[in-house]
C-alpha cells in the first residue's frame, strides 16, 4: 500500500525515523454516516450519498505528531513524528455481523457513530462496544476498559444535526397548526433544542 512506501521514503529522508500506524475501527448501525465521516476526515469533504458499505473500507489520513521545534535537551518523544491513521470503516448491517470480527485486530481506537435523528442508533452502541471488546485484538491496551469491557480509547459521535433541527422545526410547525386549528390564541414561544440526553 501507498504507505508503506511513504514510510520507506521518510526512513531514508529522516535518517531511520519510521512512520507510526494507528488503527481506528469507526463502527455503528448502517446508515448513521459513518462513510460520509470518514470522507470528511481523509479528504476534507462529506459526501453526500455515499453508496452502502459492504464488509469494510479503509481510508488513510497521513499525519504529523509532536513538537516541530523540539531541541536536544527535549524529551526523544517530543520530537515530530508521521503517522499513517487507518479508519476502518465497518459496515453496520446485520448481514455483515459473523464476518466483522475479521476486522477487529490490532485495534489502537474506536469512533462510534450514531443518528441523532434516531435514537436506537445510539442505544445500541453498548452492542457495538461489547462485540469489539469480545471478538478484537488491541495494540497497547488501557490498564481499565470502556463501555462493554472495550480497553482502547474511544470517541463517539453524534451525527445528522442538520436533520435533528429539520425534523424540530417541523414538529415546531405542526405543533403551531394544531393549536390554531383547536381554536386556540395562545402565544407559542420555540427554542430549537441543541442536544438530546
Amino acid at each position: 500500500m501507498f504507505w508503506r512506501e511513504r514510510e520507506r521514503e521518510n526512513k531514508e529522508h529522516n535518517g531511520g525515523v519510521l512512520c507510526g500506524q494507528v488503527r481506528v475501527l469507526v463502527v455503528g448501525d448502517s446508515g448513521v454516516g459513518k462513510s460520509s465521516l470518514v470522507h470528511l476526515i481523509v479528504k476534507g469533504s462529506p459526501i453526500a450519498r455515499p453508496s452502502q458499505t459492504i464488509g469494510c473500507t479503509v481510508g488513510v489520513k497521513h499525519t504529523t505528531y509532536g513538537n516541530s521545534g523540539s531541541s536536544s535537551s527535549s524529551l526523544k518523544g517530543d520530537s515530530e513524528r508521521d503517522f499513517f491513521v487507518e479508519l476502518w470503516d465497518v459496515s453496520g448491517h446485520e448481514r455483515y455481523k459473523d464476518c466483522r470480527s475479521l476486522f477487529y485486530s490490532q485495534i489502537n481506537g474506536v469512533i462510534f457513530v450514531h443518528d441523532l435523528s434516531q435514537r436506537r442508533t445510539k442505544t445500541s452502541l453498548q452492542k457495538w462496544a461489547a462485540e469489539i471488546a469480545a471478538t478484537g485484538t488491541f495494540s497497547a491496551p488501557l490498564g481499565s476498559g470502556g463501555p462493554g469491557g472495550l480497553p482502547v480509547p474511544y470517541i463517539v459521535i453524534g451525527n445528522k444535526a442538520d436533520i435533528v433541527q429539520k425534523k424540530v422545526r417541523e414538529e415546531a410547525a405542526g405543533i403551531l397548526l394544531m393549536l390554531y386549528a383547536n381554536g386556540s390564541r395562545s402565544r407559542v414561544c420555540f427554542h430549537p433544542v441543541r442536544s438530546f440526553h
